[in-house]
């Protein structure tokens, strides 16, 4: 029996080269892999970042159309992943008032980036002679507060690491709060300081939950009227004049069933004002 060798060798030639695919493909495919691992121990945990287009703050008349602007977002490799932003909030353009929208991403690997925010101002925000809020404006004026909140995270945190106050957080967002109105007309303090302590607290679940709001009312009107003249001294030094009045306020009360510290501080401030 006659063997065709040059088949044989054929044979075995192409068998060779089948086997040297599949095992170039196998090198390719544990290369991706261990790539794919790099970069998730490169950028796994990288934020990604995040940037609006155009300003924080949009004013438009009722009415008008409202035009997004959008944002940029970038993650850890620098690529690009805009499309992947979600927007929390809406705009009606028809009814006026501030309204708030956050941005945010998330990249591949499930890092979600800072929430951005914007602040859509339709119509005005008004203040009457006495800078009392008109109309829909207490909610404007909740609103800008609640933006600068965000705005500022950073470093109302550092003041919480610090053991910080309230009062010094609410003296910190005060100047960046009335730089949203440049005609100098502010909100009166004594509905400002209260309304941003309120906000500051306002996702604490224990916050004014256990307190007797009209029973604190009394007692803080009776603190006032019974240090009156010493309240006097405290003229431009609202933290100290907190402090000297929430010791006095405590007083009243034992240790089963007192307000929270931000309670009886805001009531204080919004009784100073009345």
């Amino acid at each position: 029996m006659k063997i065709n060798l040059s088949y044989e060798k054929t044979k075995k030639n192409v068998m060779l080269v089948r086997i040297l695919i599949v095992l170039l493909i196998a090198t390719l495919i544990g290369a991706y892999f261990v790539y794919q691992r790099y970069l998730e121990q490169q950028y796994g945990s990288t934020q990604p970042t995040i940037q609006l287009l155009g300003p924080s703050q949009i004013r438009i008349d009722e009415g008008e159309e409202y035009e997004e602007l959008g944002v940029e977002a970038y993650d850890g490799r620098g690529h690009d992943i805009s499309k992947n932003v979600t927007i929390e909030g809406e705009v009606d353009p028809e009814e006026e008032g501030t309204y708030l929208l956050y941005y945010s991403v998330v990249d591949r690997y499930g890092n979600e980036s800072r929430r951005l925010l914007r602040m859509v101002i339709v119509g005005d925000i008004a203040f009457d002679e006495n800078r009392q809020p008109k109309r829909t404006a207490d909610e404007d004026l909740k609103n800008i507060i609640r933006m600068e909140i965000e705005k500022h995270q950073d470093a109302l945190t550092q003041f919480d690491e610090e053991d910080e106050s309230d009062c010094a957080k609410v003296d910190y967002l005060i100047p960046y709060i009335h730089k949203h109105f440049p005609d100098g007309n502010y909100p009166d303090r004594t509905i400002l300081r209260p309304t941003i302590r309120d906000l500051l607290n306002e996702d604490d679940e224990d916050y004014l939950s256990a307190t007797d709001v009209e029973a604190l009312n009394n007692i803080v009107e009776e603190v006032i009227v019974a240090h009156e003249e010493t309240i006097a001294d405290f003229e431009g030094d609202s933290c100290s004049l907190l402090d000297y009045l929430e010791e006095y306020v405590y007083e009243y009360y034992d240790e089963r069933n007192q307000p929270t510290a931000n309670a009886v501080r805001s009531t204080i401030e919004k009784k100073l004002g009345g």
